[in-house]
C-alpha cells in the first residue's frame, strides 16, 4: 500500500470572477462562461446550474493550467470554460456558479463565483407550467376572467387576445 501526504500550500481562490449577469441570445451557438482561480496545488473546478452539478450532455467544460516558471511550490493559475454545447434554449436561463477547489476532500479549501444567465427569447406561454393559475370557467351569459401567463425577454410592449382568429378589443366580449 502506498501512502502520501497531500498538502494544500495555497487554498484555491477565484482570481477572475464570473460577471454578475450575462444576457445571451436564444439559439446563439458557442456561448461560454469563464472562471479563473489560483492556488497550489493547481485548482480544479466544478460547475453548477441552479445549485445542481452541470449536465455534461448539454455543456462542455475545458480547464487549462497556466505553466508557471517560479518554482516547485508557487501559486498556479487555472482557467475553466463552460461551453454551451448546443444552441441556447429558454431553459438555459438560471444561476450558474463555478467552484474552485484543491484539497483532496473537496471541502477545506475552495472558493465560488456565480452569475445569472438571462436569455433573450420570444414569448413563452407558461399556463401549462402553472395550470391552476390559467383555469377559467363561467356559466353561459356570465363574465369570465381569463389569465395568460407569459415570459419574454425583452418584455413585450403589448399582448393581443383572439377568439376564432378574430382580435378581441380591450373590455370587449
Amino acid at each position: 500500500m502506498t501512502c502520501f501526504n497531500f498538502e494544500v500550500i495555497e487554498p484555491a481562490w477565484i482570481s477572475r470572477h464570473l460577471t454578475k449577469e450575462r444576457l445571451l441570445k436564444m439559439e446563439q451557438p458557442g456561448s461560454t462562461l469563464e472562471c479563473e482561480a489560483k492556488g497550489f496545488p493547481a485548482p480544479s473546478f466544478r460547475w453548477y446550474k441552479d445549485g445542481h452539478r452541470i449536465d455534461r450532455k448539454r455543456y462542455k467544460i475545458e480547464t487549462v493550467i497556466v505553466k508557471s516558471s517560479c518554482g516547485a511550490h508557487c501559486s498556479q493559475t487555472a482557467t475553466s470554460t463552460l461551453l454551451f454545447a448546443k444552441p441556447l434554449k429558454w431553459a438555459d436561463k438560471g444561476n450558474y456558479s463555478c467552484r474552485a477547489l484543491n484539497s483532496p476532500d473537496h471541502q477545506s479549501a475552495d472558493d465560488t463565483s456565480w452569475t445569472i444567465v438571462r436569455i433573450n427569447h420570444g414569448p413563452v406561454i407558461l399556463n401549462q407550467r402553472f395550470p391552476d393559475e390559467g383555469i377559467a370557467a363561467a356559466d353561459v351569459g356570465t363574465m369570465a376572467q381569463i389569465r395568460c401567463i407569459v415570459s419574454a425577454r425583452p418584455e413585450p410592449k403589448s399582448f393581443s387576445w383572439m377568439f376564432n382568429s378574430v382580435h378581441i378589443e380591450e373590455n370587449g366580449r
